[in-house]
């Protein structure tokens, strides 16, 4: 696994999110609390905090989904359970 050339040549196209989990280790949140604080722009992507633990999966699936492009989340149903917690709290 990994971002090599040759082996996204192997991911069928197009591809419209990447997710990457990993452990918030003590190293990591450290470094973040070093960052200055982020400002939301007219055009940032959609971020949901996770606030339980074990959920960093479905969280990043709700990521993955919410920051579509335009063309491509237009095909999803806008009653279904995703869309309506996207649609709330984006």
């Amino acid at each position: 696994f990994g971002f090599d050339p040759e082996l996204l040549a192997m991911v069928p196209s197009p591809v419209h999110a990447v997710l990457a989990c990993f452990p918030l280790t003590d190293r990591y949140k450290q470094r973040l609390q070093n960052q200055p604080p982020r400002t939301e722009a007219a055009d940032a992507p959609y971020f949901m905090q996770q606030t339980v633990p074990n959920a960093c999966g479905t969280v990043a699936l709700i990521h993955a989904f919410a920051n579509l492009p335009p063309q491509v989340a237009a095909q999803a149903d806008p009653e279904s359970w995703l869309a309506r917690v996207v649609g709330r709290t984006g």
